[in-house]
């Protein structure tokens, strides 16, 4: 390829290469984060690319990567077998095809809004000269030709057809077994983009308010279906918001609806006044600025073994306004290195650094009780939240190579994780408290067999308590559902919102 020749295609030259980087890998070296690989192709090339290339790099990047199994099953290409891997050349060759396949095939159907507003050509023009015109013609000819065979088997089916790791589909499985339909809903809304929610903060302004400030800046929402709070962006572009002015004012969060049912689910019957509430789990903060927003005053305990975490915690709580509310006393309590705080109680506990420590053969947490029973005063907990760590299946709409990143064998760790942290947990709360357990997946293993161990083993202790009010439950869990249940799975298919998982108990005794 000449000089020449290579600046006329040079957006399409990287994405090939960004590609290359992720699929052409050797067996033995471990794959370096699809993320950064694409960051550092875009800044290598900033002063280049236009808008539009970044935003199409990125776009057709992620797409192909993520649907490779899919897209290699349309083109009748196995990109694991040793002829692929011993030249160069049909590498390049090879992903071309991959990404003129996605970008025919599979583009029109998750970013309709892209193909309208940039056409094909420029990508098609550059795919014809690696590929030739023939063979991109048969591939466009296929898009209003699309009648293949896939594997009959449901894993294997759901392997290829929604492009997913074998363990990835067995997990679906496992989480639907008595339905198919289902199992194949979920997977497919595992590749659907997920469209951004916010979180009003409601100590600042109302839901219908902000909607109407939202729209004067041209960004359109609808209310959440689930939550009071939550807003959920309508229409395909995804709105810029780190230099939105009532985002720096701390109006609003971007947050799940999913993540704000974690924190609606510790309302109880009697309205939050100056109680004492603990999140276990607290990382950045996502819940304790909600609880906070919920709580108005009381005493909120925010606790985690990342020191460094629990900072970006408290800049967050800082730029929302509640650090300074004198009827709401929030503390934190780092399980390391101490949090700076001029406005809030700082304690420090005992174990350092991150969850980097954990291994297969160690997966536990030293959370200092004694810290965190100081912080509250020598008094019990009206609520603790238990935010758990897990394997953040339930985010994979949202990182669409993560599921190829993932490795299996780890999984395991995290409910024996999970079990370790209830148990520290269960020493904080008051008889007649609320404990709330809650995960970021739909791994049966972290869900629904660890609310089962917890009422095994703690059944003297604590009792379910009916999750949400029964108008929520009823939205939840459908007219033929238990509103009084003490769990639920959330899930992108069900319920629009990424896949949680949670559970709620009271303390007998």
């Amino acid at each position: 390829m000449s000089d020449l020749q290579k600046l006329k295609w040079s957006w399409q030259e990287l994405l090939v290469g960004a590609v290359k980087s992720v699929l052409c890998v050797e067996i033995d070296i471990t794959p370096e984060p699809a993320e950064r690989i694409l960051k550092r192709t875009l800044r290598k090339a900033q002063s280049i690319l236009s808008n539009n290339e970044r935003a199409a790099i990125a776009r057709m990047f992620f797409g192909t990567i993520c649907l490779r199994a899919r897209l290699a099953h349309i083109i009748h290409a196995d990109f694991h077998t040793s002829d692929f891997a011993e030249s160069t050349t049909n590498k390049s060759v090879g992903l071309v095809e991959l990404l003129t396949a996605y970008k025919l095939l599979e583009e029109p159907r998750y970013f309709p809004h892209a193909n309208a507003n940039e056409p094909a050509s420029p990508w098609l023009d550059y795919a014809a000269y690696v590929l030739g015109f023939e063979r991109v013609s048969l591939l466009t000819r296929t898009q209003s030709q699309f009648a293949l065979e896939w594997p009959l088997p449901q894993i294997e089916y759901m392997c290829v057809f929604y492009s997913m790791p074998v363990w990835l589909t067995e997990t679906i499985a496992a989480t639907y077994p008595s339905s198919k339909s289902r199992q194949n809903a979920l997977a497919a809304s595992l590749n659907q983009p997920a469209r951004p929610v916010f979180r009003a903060n409601l100590a600042k302004t109302t839901r219908a308010a902000l909607a109407a400030s939202l729209a004067n800046l041209g960004i359109n929402c609808e209310p959440t279906l689930f939550s009071n709070a939550g807003l959920r962006v309508v229409g395909p572009e995804k709105p810029e918001i780190r230099n939105n002015a009532l985002y720096r004012s701390g109006f609003f969060e971007v947050q799940d609806e999913g993540s704000q049912l974690v924190s609606l689910a510790t309302e109880g019957a009697d309205i939050y006044d100056n109680m004492v509430v603990v999140d276990m789990c607290c990382g950045r903060g996502g819940k304790a600025l909600h609880l906070a927003d919920m709580m108005r005053r009381g005493i909120l305990i925010c606790h985690d073994v990342d020191a460094n975490t629990l900072r970006q915690a408290k800049a967050r709580l800082e730029k929302a306004g509640v650090l300074n509310d004198s009827q709401l006393n929030i503390r934190f309590v780092s399980s390391s290195a101490a949090v700076n705080s001029q406005s809030s109680t700082v304690i420090h506990g005992g174990r350092g650094g991150d969850m980097s420590f954990l291994t297969p053969d160690q997966p536990t947490v030293n959370a200092d009780s004694a810290a965190l029973q100081s912080a509250m005063n020598g008094v019990l907990a009206d609520i603790v939240l238990v935010d758990a760590p897990c394997s953040s299946l339930g985010t994979l709409r949202r990182g669409p190579n993560v599921r190829w990143e993932i490795n299996p064998a780890n999984l395991p760790i995290f409910s024996i994780l999970q079990q370790n942290i209830l148990q520290h947990a269960v020493s904080l709360v008051k008889p007649g408290g609320i404990l709330v357990y809650a995960t970021c997946t739909f791994n049966k293993q972290e869900c629904g067999d660890i609310k089962q161990w917890f009422e095994d083993e703690y059944a003297e202790m604590f009792e379910p308590e009916p999750l949400f009010r029964e108008n929520v439950m009823r939205q939840l869990v459908g007219p033929d559902g238990d509103t009084m249940a003490n769990s639920v799975q959330l899930t992108p298919s069900d319920h629009g919102t990424d896949a949680f998982f949670i559970s709620k108990w009271k303390r007998k005794k």
